[in-house]
């Protein structure tokens, strides 16, 4: 009997996934003393296209490993999964001194094309800068069916104005320790332009030419809920008020904005210690 569209789609997208991890696992190689393997892209393919595929992103200086049990708890829930490994990460902290968010919008790209072939229908997840990633995609794509956004990375938290420094030449350079002990799936360095790319990446969101409607009033909320409005896919939003990176306070005003329908899970108590809510009416899950 001749393979029908779905099996045959399947099967070139596992074997187009094959081929992305195999080429990720010698950059790796190449560029790594080997030690950082468990960094490499993983993929949760059933023998059958699904109705709808999920493509995660991983955060900025993380890897896709972090994506993986999330992988696995959405495929047992009946979604063919791929993830993959931004350019500049897995590799070694050198790789950060050159990489563009161009790069890594091409990459997701890149995953939404073997996404596409084991789903029908394709849903983008990120976590932080991914979920920026997944926002990005969104604005500019008519086929993403959905979004998952972990700890998103709309507007930074305590050292938003002094990110955006980090685009000055003489910054991009510049290598800062963390409190991290050395990781085979993180970075222990954080790099200037890789923080620098991220804010780019930020600021074309909040402020792309073609966004619903222009600021009236000057207000610094507005481009927020305009960034909101675009987004016309069913959404889920996850964070926690102690994340010290994104802001919590942009999440929710972002969610809250969205004309499709929402879901929020918030982690913790926000400093105010009252009940979050959202504009829109749309539902808050509160774990404590």
């Amino acid at each position: 009997a001749p393979i029908d569209d779905g099996q045959n789609c399947v099967t070139r997208g596992r074997q187009a996934f094959t081929d992305y991890r195999r080429a990720k696992v010698r950059e790796i190689l190449d560029k790594s003393d080997g030690s950082r393997l468990a960094s490499a892209p993983v993929a949760f393919i059933d023998s059958q296209r699904t109705e709808y595929s999920v493509l995660l992103v991983h955060g900025l200086n993380d890897s896709a490993y972090y994506m993986a049990d999330l992988g696995e708890v959405l495929n047992r829930s009946g979604f063919n999964v791929i993830s993959v490994l931004l350019p500049g990460h897995g590799t070694n902290t050198r790789e950060m001194l050159k990489v563009s968010a161009e790069q890594w919008r091409a990459e997701v790209d890149r995953g939404l094309e073997m996404a596409a072939l084991v789903g029908r229908k394709v849903i983008v997840g990120g976590f932080s800068l991914g979920a920026a990633l997944a926002i990005d995609t969104v604005l500019r794509r008519d086929d993403i069916y959905g979004l998952l956004l972990f700890s998103p990375a709309i507007k930074l938290r305590s050292f938003d104005a002094v990110a955006s420094l980090a685009c000055i030449p003489g910054l991009r350079s510049l290598v800062l320790e963390t409190e991290l002990p050395p990781n085979p799936v993180k970075y222990k360095y954080r790099v200037g332009n890789s923080v620098c790319q991220l804010t780019r990446l930020l600021r074309h969101n909040l402020t792309a030419e073609d966004r619903a409607s222009e600021t009236s009033n000057g207000s610094p909320s507005e481009p927020l809920q305009d960034l909101a409005r675009r987004v016309k896919v069913p959404t889920f939003v996850a964070f926690s008020f102690s994340d010290q990176r994104i802001s919590p306070a942009a999440a929710l005003e972002f969610a809250g904005n969205i004309p499709a329908p929402v879901l929020v899970a918030t982690f913790g108590m926000a400093e105010d210690r009252g009940i979050p809510r959202l504009s829109n009416g749309q539902e808050i899950r509160v774990i404590t």
